[in-house]
């Protein structure tokens, strides 16, 4: 059973809403208000940016935003707007927005109000970067519709952390190209199947056990899979080689996957003729704990479910039903495959959640607040997960059925507080 002690330290702060804000130009207001006003430019350049989208947030009510594009001289303006803080981010078409002076998380503030000058930002953007590759197979032929992914190694908090960048798929050359990139370090990782792979077998007996099959001759030397492959040529996330990314500028990598003896995995307890709407999900650990769904056909013989075409190695295996109409993780567990082998997943474990949620002062919200658990890791099936907090402020969840992972924190209905500060063991 996993258990997460999560200690939740949350802040309170005021929050107001500005009487307006305007771009490029002034507007009607019964007091004055202050401006926010620059340029943005690339960044080594200096060259002034046209058609670039700008937008502020109040730091005390980030759920509004206000927006303008630059001029040809690079030039916004945001005016009538009242004292205080604001983040202040832009982007260009295309491209995920970036924070004022932002270094990972964190970025600066733009302080308004009497004797601040706010009114002669410049702001220079990243130039992005690219990355292309080609995916070949132990014999030097390209591997077509393999799936590639990036993860970028930032730091967090005074640790190194990995977020997944973006996915692609490689077209019929083994080629694919990521763009889009702001300078930093990355990792690729890919996964694919042979074309020429043939992972069904046939049993001698019906209930003849997948097992019996280890240790012996292959039941076909086209029985065959691709592990999960890292830029360096390497099967361990720890070992893969990192690429570097310069700003503005483009890397060229080339990945080669060996094709390895498949495995299969006999579900027990998974019989889809009396366990409607369960199915089952087969992922590996990619760099910083980041789950890599594995896709192996899934054979089914009378009421056996088997799943094939998986190579050695360590994976995660979370059964879910779908009866609800959503994916539900009904049980998770960690194994360990080296050859042909049964797994029931009648009775695999479910996660644990424990913590308390402190607030600053005596202030209280005065709905019922709860915390979200928003998966780092999105898609395959994927979802977010809400978990009330008691009124003494403890939260508890026993076997629940959120998934095991990295989560980011997210405090619901609690108008007008912050997280400070959080804990997990």
């Amino acid at each position: 059973m996993r258990r997460a002690l999560l200690p939740l330290a949350l802040a309170a702060s005021c929050a107001f809403l500005p009487g307006g804000a305007q771009c490029g130009q002034s507007a009607a207001s019964a007091q004055p208000g202050f401006t926010i006003a620059g340029t943005v430019v690339e960044r080594g350049t200096n060259r002034p940016l046209n058609r670039v989208l700008v937008t502020i947030n109040p730091a005390e009510h980030r759920e509004t935003q206000f927006s303008c594009i630059t001029a040809s001289d690079g030039r916004f303006a945001f005016t009538n707007l009242p004292v205080g803080k604001y983040s202040l981010a832009a982007a260009k078409r295309g491209e995920m927005l970036e924070g004022y002076n932002q270094d990972e998380n964190y970025a600066t503030a733009i302080a308004v109000g009497p004797g601040l000058d706010s009114q002669n930002i410049v702001f220079a953007l990243d130039v992005p970067g690219s990355l292309s590759g080609t995916v070949l197979d132990e014999e030097g032929d390209p591997v077509p519709q393999a799936q590639v992914w990036l993860f970028r190694k930032r730091v967090f908090l005074g640790r190194a952390q990995f977020i997944m960048r973006q996915t692609q798929q490689t077209d019929s050359s083994g080629s694919f190209y990521i763009g889009h990139l702001a300078p930093g370090t990355y990792y690729a990782a890919v996964q694919g199947r042979p074309w020429y792979a043939q992972n069904s077998f046939q049993p001698q007996t019906e209930d003849q056990p997948p097992a019996e099959l280890a240790g012996g001759p292959p039941v076909s030397e086209l029985d065959v899979a691709y592990p999960v492959t890292y830029y360096g040529d390497s099967v361990d996330p720890a070992s893969a080689s990192p690429i570097t990314i310069s700003e503005g500028g483009s890397a060229t990598v080339q990945i080669t996957i060996h094709a390895v003896p498949a495995l299969h995995v006999e579900l027990a307890g998974a019989d889809p003729q009396t366990h409607h709407g369960v199915g089952t999900q087969l992922s590996t650990l990619g760099p910083g704990g980041f789950p890599i769904l594995v896709n192996g056909p899934m054979l089914t013989i009378g009421n056996r479910q088997i799943l094939t075409g998986i190579a050695p190695g360590r994976y995660i295996v979370n059964v879910e039903s779908f009866e609800r109409g959503h994916p539900e993780v009904i049980g998770t567990k960690t194994i360990e495959l080296t050859g042909d082998s049964n797994l029931d997943v009648r009775d695999l474990p479910k996660a644990t959640l424990t913590g308390r949620v402190s607030f600053d002062g005596n202030e209280r919200p005065s709905g019922e607040v709860s915390i979200e658990f928003i998966p780092l890791a999105r898609g395959f099936n994927r979802r977010d997960f809400n978990f009330s907090i008691a009124s003494d402020g403890s939260l508890e969840a026993i076997d629940s059925n959120i998934v095991p992972g990295r989560y980011q924190l997210q405090i619901v209905n609690a108008p007008g507080f912050f997280l400070k500060s959080i804990n997990v063991k």
